[in-house]
């Protein structure tokens, strides 16, 4: 099951309110905003969640809700990246596993006792 992280940047401020935060989706291209906006009250309507007053205060609120989930800050970068790339759509953990296999091709190739 894809794993969902919360992000936010700069250009996420809502002035009189802070920063709104997105959901990235482990290898889904984009992000989804939670809430309505503008949010006006209405039925149906769900009020969307706002961070800060700093993008530093932002940043940490959503490396907190992160880490609830059970997600280190790298890894969100690295699901945030993944979404935002044009190519195959892949977990982190497939990328990682690849990078653990490539470095260990390349270990093998290297002479023992440095050279």
């Amino acid at each position: 099951m894809p794993r969902q992280v919360l992000h936010v940047d700069e250009t996420m401020f809502y002035e009189g309110h802070g920063f709104r935060p997105v959901f990235v989706t482990e290898g889904e291209l984009g992000y989804h905003e939670h809430g309505t906006w503008p949010y006006e009250g209405k039925v149906g309507q769900v009020m969307p969640w706002f961070f800060g007053p700093t993008i530093e205060d932002a940043r940490r609120q959503v490396a907190q809700m992160n880490e609830r989930l059970g997600i280190s800050e790298r890894e969100a970068v690295m699901i945030v990246a993944s979404a935002m790339t044009d190519g195959p759509r892949q977990s982190v953990q497939a990328m990682t596993e690849g990078k653990r296999q490539r470095k260990k091709r390349r270990d093998a190739g290297k002479p023992r006792g440095g050279a």
